[in-house]
């Protein structure tokens, strides 16, 4: 059965509890039974695991502060690029409104005009190849004498 990371950290945070509980209690006993030479070496054996730990620590501390700084560095780019495509876009959209300005101030019917004619043009234009589509055929229909 897999563990997952709260499992394991709860696991250690457990092992690390009776560990220390288990020295304070020796302590305490050693205190009783006034045992300073047992006090000593517990005292020394706990100096040692703390400065280990203090040890472990900072290669682990660098590594957080290195991929801070690595992370910021990836989400101050992002920011820049982001704010760039926002400049971009606001560039865009003042060209656009703009430009509708301008038409619709200074050409406004002529424009509207023109786009009829466009339109009727393109119209006109699809009217003529249908009809020439039709036209052959119609054409090729009379050359193999089949009729619709």
């Amino acid at each position: 059965m897999e563990t997952t990371d709260n499992e394991t950290e709860y696991t250690l945070k457990e092992n690390q509890e009776r560990f220390f509980s288990a020295k304070r209690d020796h302590i305490q006993k050693c205190l009783e039974h006034e045992d300073s030479e047992s006090l000593a070496k517990t005292a020394t054996f706990l100096l040692n695991q703390l400065e280990d730990s203090l040890k472990a620590n900072e290669p682990l501390k660098e590594k957080i502060k290195y991929i801070k700084e690595q992370h910021e560095v990836e989400i101050q780019k992002l920011y820049g690029e982001l704010n760039y495509f926002k400049q971009k876009t606001y560039s865009f959209t003042g060209a656009l409104i703009s430009i509708y300005r301008m038409v619709d101030k200074h050409a406004g019917e002529e424009i509207r005009e023109t786009l009829a004619k466009n339109d009727e043009t393109y119209r006109q234009s699809q009217i003529k190849l249908l009809t020439e589509q039709l036209n052959r055929f119609t054409k090729q229909e009379q050359d193999d004498g089949t009729r619709i």
